[in-house]
């Protein structure tokens, strides 16, 4: 992933990054001396994603990557997001040359960084110095992270996750949205390289093997994902949080959070952690919006913040994991670049 030209190595490393059902919705514009990420506004999750908040948080994810890779290619990158009133152009990235920059340890972790469904270490608590050394990381007055770490606060946003993802199974549309990008056979996942593959659902090794041989029906694909998520995912994990941004609908600041995050998920990775991103309870609470107002997820989200300064953007959970989460497939080159910037 790290071979070839300089601008090329860089796009590989942004390729890498964490994104939302694997979509994959970005686009690169390639110079010697700048990179311009851009929205890939014909991949879309639908009613899964209303305002497009996940898309451009994994383009910031994207973004972060792209800086990593540019100082370890002995670039100091300045980083401008939505540069021009064009809102497709998500960030203009500028590449000055200065040999004595090195690679940093979040950099040697890019290729190591998957996102982790499959059940973590019971039992283990979040150490203090985690947290305080994930937040050390947040560069933006902008942005925030909310740490739910202890039981109460762990117990609120597990009920209110199940309650979100029963909801989400429960509205056809939103389900038929997710399960599109579900991608269950061999053919499938070779065919288009993008989507949540049954290997990384955080399924058991017999699921997966069948999952291969015969389609998931979108009834079961959901069923399995409510129970692993309300008897894997939120039981095993040492601690939940949620990134905060002062305005949720600003893109700059859905990509600065998405940076974050990207940050936050290879630090944890340099450390022997697996993170994974819960975005139920928020897809869930924009669905309301769209369908006339604040319903019970949307209150309950509010509550869960509890300080109205502050809009969340991307909740995830964090633990030690109990098996190597596999690779997701990614898209080739030539299907996201798309020549000068």
């Amino acid at each position: 992933w790290d071979v070839g030209t300089v601008p090329l190595r860089l796009v590989a490393a942004g390729i890498l990054a964490a994104n939302a059902h694997n979509a994959q919705a970005w686009r690169f514009a390639v110079g010697p001396r700048r990179i311009d990420v851009r929205d890939d506004v014909s991949r879309s999750l639908g009613t899964v994603d209303a305002f497009r908040r996940e898309i451009h948080l994994s383009a910031g994810c994207a973004i972060e990557n792209v800086a990593l890779a540019a100082g370890a290619a002995g670039f100091v990158p300045t980083v401008t997001l939505t540069p021009t009133g064009d809102p497709a152009l998500l960030a203009r990235i500028d590449l000055a040359p200065d040999p004595s920059v090195q690679a940093s340890e979040l950099y040697r972790a890019i290729p190591l960084r998957h996102t982790d469904r499959f059940a973590y270490e019971s039992g283990r608590e979040l150490p203090a110095d985690v947290v305080r050394g994930m937040s050390g990381l947040v560069d933006r007055p902008d942005v925030r992270v909310l740490w739910l770490v202890g039981p109460a606060e762990r117990t609120a946003f597990a009920t209110l996750t199940v309650a979100a993802t029963e909801a989400f199974i429960g509205d056809a549309q939103q389900s038929q949205d997710d399960y599109d990008w579900y991608r269950s056979t061999s053919t499938e996942i070779q065919t288009h390289r993008d989507g949540v593959t049954a290997d990384a659902a955080g399924l058991s090794p017999l699921l997966r093997s069948l999952g291969k041989l015969i389609p998931a029906s979108q009834a079961s694909n959901n069923s399995y994902w409510l129970a692993g998520t309300r008897d894997r995912q939120l039981p095993t994990a040492s601690g939940f949080a949620v990134i905060l941004v002062r305005d949720a609908a600003d893109v700059a600041q859905r990509l600065g959070a998405g940076r974050v995050y990207q940050r936050m998920h290879l630090w944890a990775t340099t450390r022997g952690m697996a993170m994974q991103p819960l975005n139920q309870i928020v897809e869930r609470a924009e669905r309301e919006r769209v369908l006339g107002g604040a319903g019970p997820i949307g209150r309950g989200l509010t509550a869960l913040v509890a300080d109205p300064a502050w809009q969340p953007v991307m909740p995830f959970r964090i633990g030690y994991p109990t098996t190597a989460a596999p690779a997701s497939p990614r898209r080739a080159m030539a299907d996201v670049v798309v020549g000068a910037p």
